[in-house]
């Protein structure tokens, strides 16, 4: 009963503020909505990209391996290590044969071994 009462008042706030709203459709609220996007990629990469670039390429010549197989292979095998290792840590808590059976299949979905 209190949870049908609270959703037909979501609803009803939902609604209202559905028909409350005006979108704006200029051309210049569209031209703004562009650059702000075209202007925040560009700030990503630069703050985002670039430090990551030179850490492989710093990487890649301190231990002899080409750039791209630092980029491709073990750059993915680092990022997907985490969630291998939390899948194993959360099926080890759990101790049952068919959770550790399910961490261990995913963790070997992703291509981590």
């Amino acid at each position: 009963m209190f949870v049908s009462r609270t959703r037909e008042e979501t609803d009803k706030l939902v609604d209202e503020e559905k028909s409350n709203r005006d979108v704006n459709k200029s051309i210049w609220a569209w031209f703004k909505g562009v650059m702000y996007i075209v202007v925040g990629v560009a700030i990503l990469s630069v703050v985002l990209a670039e430090p990551q670039i030179y850490s492989v390429e710093n990487f890649s010549n301190a231990v002899n391996i080409p750039s791209l197989f630092i980029s491709f292979i073990l750059v993915p095998l680092a990022t997907n290590a985490r969630a291998a290792a939390t899948s194993d840590i959360t099926a080890s808590f759990r101790k049952k044969p068919r959770t550790t059976s399910l961490a261990f299949s995913s963790r070997s979905m992703m291509g981590c071994s």
